[in-house]
C-alpha cells in the first residue's frame, strides 16, 4: 500500500497543474473532554474503524476524534488564495490551522472547501481537525452504518473517508463548470463559475468560445459522437479566467422520461428508449469499508458490472469519491444516485411490513417515518443540495434516488421539487420501493418475498422494479442473510435464469421500464451478490448472465 494512497487528481470535473495531496500518515486520538491524552497513527483517508487505516476502534457517541497532521507549503504556493479540499469526513467536522478555527462542516457524504489563505504560514503548518459521529443519534445522513451491524446493516465509519488535499489559485479563479450538451443543436452550453464576473475563454472539443464567467457559452460542434454505455465518447474543455486556467471534459448525451407511441412511459437516453439493465451497489469493502482501497478498485467494480451485462449501478445509500463518476463516464456505466438516508431509529413495522404488503401512508408523519426533529429535516436538504450540486457534472448520473423504503423519509413531493431546481435535467425517482407519494418520473418498486406481478402505473409513470433478487449461495455453519439460498453454483445460475425469464422477461413485454438485482457484491454478513466481498471471483460465469440479461431485452 503507497504511502499515500489515493493519491490521484481527486477532482476530474475541474482540473489544475498543482495540488499537494495530504493523504497518509496522520495522528489520531479519542476523547470526552477538549483533547486525547494519546495519539497514535492512522492511515488517511481509510475511515477509523477500518482495518486499512489502523485504527479499528469504532468511534461512540459522545466521543470526539482529533486528528493532526503537519505539513510544508510549496514557496510557489503563496501569492494568490490557499483552498483546503476535504471530500469526505463522518460526520460533523471542526478544522483547525495553526490553532486558528478554519471552518467546520456536518454531513458525510458531501465534500466541503475552506479558503485557509490567512491562516496559511510559509514553510511548516499544523492541521488539525475535531471530529464527531452519532451515527443516526443526531438523524444527519448516515446511510446503512449501523453500531449494531448485521443482515443489510453495515460496520459504521467514522472521520476521514476520502481524500484531503491542498489547491493554489489565483486571487480571481474559477469556481466549477457546467455543461449542458445541446445534440440536437449541434452545440455544447459551458457556464464558468467564478466570484467575479471576467471575461472567459473556452475551447471545447476543439472549438473556442468566449464570453463572461457565470453566463452560458454556446459553442457550437461541426461533429459528435452521443455517449452511450456502448460508446462512451469524451470531449476536452479548456477553460482560461484571468490567471486562472483549468481543464475539463463532457459528454453529449440527452435524458428524460416519457411516453412511447404505445402509452407506456420508459427511460429515454439520446431520443432512444433504452431499458436500464442496473444492480445494486453498496460500494463496501472488508478492509476498508466505504472507502476504495485504491483508485483501481473504482475501475475493477465498474468493469466487474460491465462483464455481467449492466449498463447501470444504482450507488445505494452512499456516495463515491468523485474519481468514481469520472471512471463510470470513462468506461460507459450509468448510475442512479441515491441520497443517503438519515433521521433517528427506524420503525421495524415501516421497514418490513411493505414486504408482504403495500401500505399507503403518507410522509408527512414526521415521527413515524423518523424525522420528528427539524434539524434532522435540515441537514437532510443541505446534503442533498451539497450532492447534486457536486455530482450533477458528471454525465454517467442519469438519475437520482431521494429516499429509500420510507428510511427518514419526509415531505418526499418537495424533496422532489428541490432536486428539480437544482438539477432540471435529470429524472427522479422520489420514493424508491414503497411509501410512494404519487412523484417522480418512476413508480420504483421493491419485490423480494413474491413473485414479480407487473402493472401499469395509475399516473402514467414509467415502472421500474428497482429492487429484487438477492440469491445466495448457502454457507454450511453460517448465519448469513440473503433473500433466497441455493445450494450449489448451478442451482444458483438456474435460480437467476427463472428469475429473470419467467417473472422480468414478460414484465418487460408488458412495458417494465428497468430493473435493479441486488446486488453486485458480498457486504459482511449479507450474502447476495454476484461477485464475493473481497472481489476474488464471481459466483456465477459473466458470460452466462450476460446471455441471460440480452435474453429478457426489449425487441
Amino acid at each position: 500500500m503507497s504511502s499515500t494512497p489515493l493519491s490521484e487528481y481527486p477532482r476530474p470535473r475541474l482540473v489544475r497543474e498543482r495540488y499537494l495531496c495530504l493523504n497518509g500518515s496522520w495522528l489520531c486520538g479519542f476523547s470526552r473532554g477538549e483533547r486525547p491524552e494519546s495519539w497514535q497513527e492512522v492511515l488517511v483517508p481509510y475511515p477509523v474503524g477500518s482495518a486499512l487505516s489502523g485504527v479499528t476502534r469504532v468511534l461512540q457517541p459522545g466521543e470526539t476524534l482529533w486528528y493532526k497532521r503537519s505539513f510544508l507549503l510549496p514557496e510557489d504556493y503563496l501569492g494568490g488564495r490557499l483552498l483546503l479540499h476535504l471530500d469526505g469526513v463522518d460526520e460533523q467536522a471542526r478544522v483547525y490551522l495553526n490553532g486558528m478555527p478554519a471552518g467546520e462542516h456536518q454531513g458525510a457524504y458531501s465534500g466541503f472547501t475552506l479558503d485557509i489563505t490567512e491562516l496559511c504560514l510559509a514553510g511548516e503548518n499544523l492541521l488539525e481537525l475535531q471530529v464527531t459521529d452519532s451515527t443516526g443519534a443526531s438523524g444527519a445522513g448516515r446511510g446503512k452504518q449501523s453500531l449494531s451491524p448485521g443482515g443489510i446493516w453495515y460496520s459504521p465509519m467514522s472521520g476521514i473517508w476520502k481524500t484531503v488535499w491542498l489547491e493554489p489559485v489565483p486571487r480571481r479563479y474559477i469556481q466549477d463548470i457546467s455543461v449542458l450538451p445541446l445534440p440536437e443543436q449541434g452545440a455544447v452550453a459551458v457556464t464558468v463559475r467564478s466570484a467575479n464576473p471576467s471575461p472567459v475563454r473556452v475551447v471545447a472539443a476543439g472549438q473556442v468560445g468566449i464570453g463572461n464567467a457565470n453566463r452560458p457559452i454556446l459553442i457550437k460542434l461541426p461533429q459528435f459522437r452521443l455517449w452511450t454505455p456502448e460508446d462512451p465518447a469524451l470531449y476536452p474543455i479548456t477553460a482560461k479566467l484571468s490567471y486562472d486556467t483549468v481543464t475539463s471534459y463532457f459528454a453529449m448525451r440527452t435524458l428524460e422520461v416519457k411516453k412511447g407511441t404505445d402509452g407506456v412511459a420508459r427511460f429515454y437516453l439520446n431520443g432512444q428508449p433504452r431499458f436500464v439493465t442496473g444492480v445494486l451497489d453498496q460500494g463496501v469493502w472488508p478492509d476498508s469499508l466505504y472507502t476504495p482501497p485504491d483508485d483501481g478498485s473504482m475501475v475493477r467494480d465498474i468493469e466487474m458490472a460491465k462483464a455481467l451485462g449492466f449498463d447501470t449501478l444504482r450507488k445505494h445509500a452512499k456516495t463515491e469519491p468523485e474519481r468514481w463518476y469520472y471512471h463510470c463516464d470513462r468506461l460507459g456505466m450509468m448510475v442512479w444516485q441515491d441520497i443517503p438516508n438519515g433521521g433517528s431509529r427506524y420503525s421495524p413495522l415501516l421497514q418490513y411490513l411493505p414486504l408482504a404488503a403495500d401500505l399507503k401512508i403518507r410522509d408527512s408523519a414526521y415521527r413515524l417515518f423518523s424525522r420528528g426533529s427539524e434539524q434532522s429535516r435540515e441537514l437532510y436538504r443541505q446534503e442533498c443540495r451539497e450532492i447534486v450540486e457536486q455530482l450533477d457534472f458528471y454525465p454517467s448520473v442519469v438519475t437520482w434516488v431521494l429516499f429509500n423504503e420510507g428510511w427518514g423519509q419526509f415531505d418526499a413531493l418537495r424533496a422532489e421539487e428541490l432536486a428539480r431546481e437544482l438539477d432540471p435535467t435529470r429524472p427522479v425517482d422520489h420514493a424508491s420501493g414503497w411509501y410512494d407519494q404519487g412523484g417522480g418520473d418512476y413508480r420504483s418498486r421493491h419485490v423480494y418475498f413474491r413473485p414479480y406481478r407487473h402493472r401499469r402505473d395509475r399516473l402514467g409513470r414509467a415502472v421500474v422494479l428497482s429492487e429484487f433478487g438477492g440469491y445466495s449461495l448457502s454457507e454450511p455453519g453460517k448465519k448469513l442473510f440473503s433473500y433466497r439460498r441455493f445450494e450449489n453454483p448451478a442451482a444458483l445460475l438456474e435460480g437467476f435464469r427463472r428469475l429473470m425469464q419467467r417473472q422480468i422477461a414478460p414484465a418487460v413485454k408488458k412495458g417494465l421500464a428497468g430493473m435493479v438485482y441486488t446486488q453486485l457484491t458480498d457486504v459482511e454478513k449479507e450474502k447476495n451478490g454476484l461477485v464475493t466481498a473481497g472481489r476474488g471471483e464471481f459466483k456465477l460465469p459473466p458470460e452466462q448472465v450476460r446471455g441471460i440479461l440480452r435474453g429478457i431485452m426489449p425487441k
